[in-house]
């Protein structure tokens, strides 16, 4: 059975504090999935999302690094990914960046509901002076003007806020 794990992924680019989130759900997914089938895996297979690209190999080292397990990962788009799933081209894992497409497979008896969940939910922010139009203000954002990029979800400023002090978050 795999493991899904839902990431509603953010508008803006990568930085360190989604690096930090990304990293403790692929621990969390891991930990799951050695959980089910025990301790003896030498190699996890993770299906990814496309748009954790940026950051795979560091996910990857990482959690080689900290729990002993070779990551094999395997990027593409989550629609592409969900269909291999479903055609049983199976991963152990599957990180997606949305919720509907990763429920298929769950549907369909391919992954385990227990495993199911959404690991955090962004929503993205736009501040702007008092001075600025809102016009102007999108107009930064399209063309990617922005200097401080803000994503603003309580799940995740928890979820943060326990990795850097390398506690579990409460719930």
């Amino acid at each position: 059975m795999q493991s899904v794990v839902n990431i509603t992924k953010p508008v803006f680019a990568f930085d360190a504090t989604l690096i930090r989130r990304l990293v403790c759900g692929l621990l969390i997914a891991v930990n799951l999935f050695i959980g089910t089938v025990g301790a003896h895996a030498a190699e996890i297979s993770v299906a990814l999302a496309s748009n954790v690209l940026p950051v795979q190999s560091d996910l990857s080292h990482l959690f080689e690094i900290q729990r002993g397990y070779h990551v094999e990962t395997h990027t593409d788009f989550t629609g592409k990914q969900t269909e291999r799933l479903m055609q049983a081209t199976l991963s152990d894992i599957f990180l997606a960046a949305d919720t509907p497409r990763p429920r298929k497979p769950v549907k369909l008896g391919v992954a385990s509901k227990a495993s199911e969940f959404v690991y955090a939910a962004a929503y993205p922010v736009l501040w702007r002076s008092a001075e600025m139009s809102l016009e102007d203000a999108g107009a930064i954002l399209m063309n990617e003007q922005y200097k401080h990029p803000l994503i603003a979800s309580l799940k995740i400023c928890v979820l943060t806020l326990a990795a850097d002090k390398k506690v579990a978050p409460e719930s």
